[in-house]
């Protein structure tokens, strides 16, 4: 997909007036000097390149604010955290996963959003709300404001559907997915791949909660270990050894697979889409993550939501219309065309000039509006070391090989979690 321009971003800036400033830009004018921020993110390759496209929009109208992106080595939201753990300086922007929102309430120097929002009377009722909700404090004071979102969908390769006369529309169900893969699995052909070791245990959070079970409870304590938990692991399980319709090998081997057309479905982050659609030589679609038809299916939001860190009034205030331009409805839903992730804002899904044409001339793009209200938070487990997710990930990888019993996975990752050290604040 090509990548949004400068120009077309720039355009609806002046033809909307959604940019404009709040008039503390002439502040310290007589320098002649741009404010200069630093933002943190996450994103490589194209979304790196759809960041730089966004900064530089912009730069285009915002000339006395200069933004620095800075993508963090590890490329994933636990390398933003040691960074900013370890850093003797903080950036002004950053990036952090849902599913870290009160990690960073609770140890990082942040400004609240709610106070420019309180200060300019900002309307936020065009955020779709379950995903405002994801940046605040159990006060309700507003920390952050939603960049991007992304859920777990099920891809598909219409071809190999289409040879084996099965009808995408009909995969509603963990079994109805299954039975499906068997159909499919023949030769060096795969039926199906979870990516279920994908951004800590976020596809088998989906699972487990889907299946009626909790990550963790009210006060915050493992709750995986239950009939509902040893359900969606043993479903793992039986793919792969039971079944065989599911690969043994990780997620990066079976995008390939999914590529190459030796894999018929692959769920994986819905913000995988565009990439997906520009390397696959078959049509990719998608439908809703499963669910197991008796209890209500439970989406853990994917993305991120963007913070001010404190640092000087005037960098904090360069930081906040940083934030108000990419999470506009025209910047917001020009990194959503470059990248396939979910826009946060409803008016960008409605109006034809930004998402509309898009979703309504290829519905695999719809997909992911489908979960809006199944949206639940994506959950961190409280400890002080992000091993807590490659515990959980590796007991259940001894699952799939064997070596553990799906209960004895969960049971010995809740007992070697809390074994961790609990979170302290910075």
């Amino acid at each position: 997909m090509k990548i949004t321009t400068i120009a077309a971003i720039s355009a609806l800036c002046l033809l909307t007036g959604t940019y404009q400033t709040s008039g503390w830009q002439n502040q310290g004018a007589s320098l002649n000097q741009p404010v200069e921020i630093t933002f943190q993110h996450v994103h490589k390759g194209p979304y790196g390149t759809a960041v730089d496209t966004l900064i530089d929009a912009f730069h285009q109208q915002h000339p006395h604010i200069r933004v620095t992106a800075v993508a963090t080595e590890s490329g994933d939201y636990e390398g933003i955290l040691r960074d900013l753990s370890t850093g003797s300086q903080f950036p002004h922007v950053v990036q952090a996963g849902y599913s870290y929102t009160q990690e960073m309430i609770d140890n990082m120097p942040i400004v609240p959003v709610e106070a420019f929002i309180e200060e300019e009377n900002m309307d936020t009722s065009d955020f779709f709300p379950e995903l405002l909700s994801l940046g605040t404090d159990k006060s309700d004071t507003l920390y952050s404001l939603p960049f991007v979102a992304s859920t777990p969908v099920l891809y598909y390769n219409q071809d190999l559907l289409k040879a084996a006369s099965i009808d995408p529309a009909k995969l509603k169900t963990f079994d109805d997915v299954r039975q499906a893969a068997k159909a499919m699995t023949k030769g060096e052909q795969y039926g199906i791949y979870y990516s279920f070791t994908m951004s800590g245990n976020w596809i088998v959070q989906a699972m487990i909660e889907s299946f009626g079970g909790r990550m963790l409870d009210d006060q915050k304590e493992i709750a995986f270990v239950s009939p509902e938990g040893e359900k969606a692991v043993q479903h793992l399980v039986d793919l792969i050894q039971v079944d065989q319709s599911m690969p043994p090998v990780n997620e990066s081997v079976a995008y390939q697979q999914f590529l190459d057309g030796k894999l018929a479905m692959f769920v994986n982050t819905s913000a995988t889409l565009a990439a997906l659609q520009r390397e696959a030589e078959f049509h990719v679609g998608t439908v809703a993550f499963p669910s197991d038809s008796i209890h209500p299916r439970k989406i853990p939001v994917g993305g991120n939501g963007l913070f001010i860190m404190k640092s000087t009034p005037e960098k904090e205030k360069a930081a906040w219309e940083f934030i108000k331009f990419v999470t506009s409805p025209e910047g917001n839903a020009a990194f959503a065309k470059d990248t396939g992730y979910m826009t946060v804002r409803q008016s960008a899904v409605e109006r034809e000039d930004l998402l509309g044409q898009l979703l309504r001339e290829k519905p695999e793009y719809r997909t992911p509006y489908l979960h809006a209200t199944e949206f639940t938070r994506w959950v961190s487990i409280p400890t002080s070391e992000s091993s807590a997710y490659y515990i959980m990930q590796n007991n259940i990888i001894q699952a799939l090989s064997y070596k553990k019993t799906a209960l004895q996975a969960l049971e010995e990752s809740a007992e070697q979690i809390r074994a961790l050290r609990p979170i302290k604040n910075r």
